[in-house]
């Protein structure tokens, strides 16, 4: 891929080469099978900056951008689905209760950019912060219902260049934002309007570097712009006048940052860090390319085929691995309840749950989820459904295989 002189949008770097140049469809969460119809696959270019590891888009299409979150994003409930709410929910105000600065102030307030259905607004209030928010899309209604004393402008962040709400904010949070950003350094012109020295920002990102090191291979979405690591966020908040307090990651695919703004710009040096990163994600994305040729193999032979889980590793093989034939035979099932009778886009079934799979012969589950949900899954299978079936999943860059009783 030509780079035709685009720059890094993290720290502005010409020194970039192409890194993924494929087609995806356009949403890869569950849809009703009224929307389904309108998920096609376009064309994803992403780059990676080789002198601070970020990967990012190119060429974005923001009509398709759009759509996307007009037509889909309703159909995923971040917010509320207790699977997630345990993984991330819970790990995020554990955070960023370590990394509350209160100063002791009579006059706390968050803003929660993009707070979706006002989640952390409970946790804020209980410590007598005042909650502002933005949430241009209808899930501003039910934050509005759910924390009546909370502000909540339906605009987007962007759309304002001064600090509309008028006040001064201790801490703003933005939880899964900065990858949708079209424009970073827009985005943080506006931020600053809403800091003070010592405004504490929590950024939670994906974190590239837990797909790289757990073999999930489709880590990139129509939808996210950028793909931070600890490294290239840090290189980034320092161009805007922020340093880093605090980050958290590996545990899970979330990338955790506490940054406070000092005003004063300033340009890290992670030089051998970056340069890992940087390999490691090359190194990530050639081996997904080579393993599909062993992954083509792994499901040839079984009568039934039941992919566990609606992860990255699932459309990774709908979309780049598995033909018509294997995928004909595939069912999907998942726990999240919020999903159930919702079509997998990449394998056009519906959504069933494990309950509904009492025994099975020559089949195998593939767990499609990320390594935090595996062992739960594994012992709800193996409680949950009799026969002769193996279990498998892709770990140290190889297909593993759990056999409940050993096929022949």
């Amino acid at each position: 891929m030509e780079n035709n002189d685009i720059k890094c949008p993290a720290c502005l770097s010409v020194d970039i080469q192409g890194l993924v140049d494929k087609k995806l469809v356009t949403f890869i969460f569950p849809v009703p099978k009224s929307t389904i119809s309108k998920v096609n696959r376009e064309k994803i270019r992403i780059f990676i900056c080789n002198s601070c590891s970020h990967v990012f888009q190119v060429n974005v299409n923001e009509i398709l951008i759009n759509h996307i979150y007009a037509d889909f994003y309703d159909h995923y409930n971040l917010d509320t689905s207790i699977e997630f709410q345990k993984i991330y929910r819970d790990r995020t105000i554990e955070f960023i209760d370590d990394n509350l600065n209160d100063n002791n102030s009579n006059n706390l307030n968050i803003l929660d950019i993009g707070c979706g259905e006002g989640t952390y607004f409970p946790f804020f209030s209980n410590h007598g912060y005042g909650c502002y928010g933005f949430e241009p899309s209808n899930k501003n209604i039910i934050a509005k219902k759910k924390n009546p004393n909370a502000i909540i402008s339906s605009s987007y962040f962007e759309n304002h260049s001064d600090n509309i709400f008028n006040v001064n904010f201790n801490i703003i949070l933005l939880n899964w934002v900065l990858e949708h950003v079209l424009s970073i350094d827009n985005f943080f012109l506006t931020l600053k309007a809403y800091c003070n020295i010592g405004t504490r920002i929590v950024f939670q990102v994906p974190d590239l570097l837990y797909y790289v090191e757990n073999d999930l291979y489709l880590f990139y979405v129509h939808e996210h712009i950028h793909y931070f690591t600890p490294f290239s966020i840090q290189q980034c908040l320092g161009r805007f006048g922020f340093k880093l307090i605090k980050y958290k990651n590996g545990d899970c695919p979330s990338l955790l940052i506490c940054a406070e703004y000092s005003g004063k710009k300033k340009i890290n040096n992670f030089k051998n860090d970056i340069e890992q990163s940087r390999s490691s994600i090359i190194e990530f994305v050639n081996r997904g390319n080579e393993l599909v040729e062993d992954a083509k193999k792994v499901f040839y032979g079984y009568d039934e085929i039941y992919f566990y889980g609606v992860g990255t590793s699932t459309y990774w093989l709908g979309e780049y691995v598995l033909n018509d034939e294997i995928k004909k035979k595939v069912k999907v099932i998942d726990d999240n309840e919020f999903y159930f009778d919702k079509i997998v886009p990449s394998f056009l079934c519906t959504i069933t749950k494990i309950e509904e799979v009492i025994q099975i012969n020559k089949g195998v589950f593939f767990i499609g989820t990320s390594p935090v949900y595996r062992k739960n899954i594994v012992n709800k299978i193996l409680k949950n459904v009799s026969g002769k079936y193996d279990i498998v999943f892709i770990e140290d860059n190889n297909f593993q295989v759990i056999s409940n009783t050993l096929i022949q």
